[in-house]
């Protein structure tokens, strides 16, 4: 029963820092030109998930503007797909794109689509901090 518990926390642990992430960068999008132009010519879908599927969020990046929304994207343009929540929040929380490539080798992460967008959401994540 505990089990159970903490495994639903972090899925909802893992909802919310997702959430949050999105959330500052639409914040920043409209607050901050500088940040706006990183925006500038991107037209993509980045979407994290866990392997079960329990958890996914994608984001939408156009025109210069950022959605955050729950759920599957039918077309995402590149995806992380974690092992589980607990991987996921102690990966993203760590913000060390190392992490990352550690986790990709160890197949705890499988990234799927072009991951020159991964990449510069990283960045573009970092900065919005």
């Amino acid at each position: 029963m505990i089990g159970q518990i903490i495994f639903w926390l972090r899925k909802i642990h893992l909802h919310l820092m997702l959430w949050e992430v999105g959330r500052k960068l639409i914040k920043k999008c409209e607050n901050e030109a500088e940040f706006k132009k990183l925006l500038d010519g991107k037209d993509v879908v980045l979407q994290f998930e866990t392997e079960d599927k329990m958890v996914s969020r994608h984001y939408v990046i156009k025109d210069q503007l950022i959605a955050s929304i729950l759920g599957p994207h039918p077309e995402p343009t590149t995806t992380l797909s974690f092992v589980d929540a607990a991987y996921a929040i102690t990966t993203l929380k760590n913000k060390d794109p190392m992490d990352l490539m550690k986790g990709v080798q160890e197949q705890k992460i499988k990234p799927s689509g072009d991951l020159a967008n991964l990449m510069w959401f990283v960045s573009a994540a970092q900065a919005s901090k």
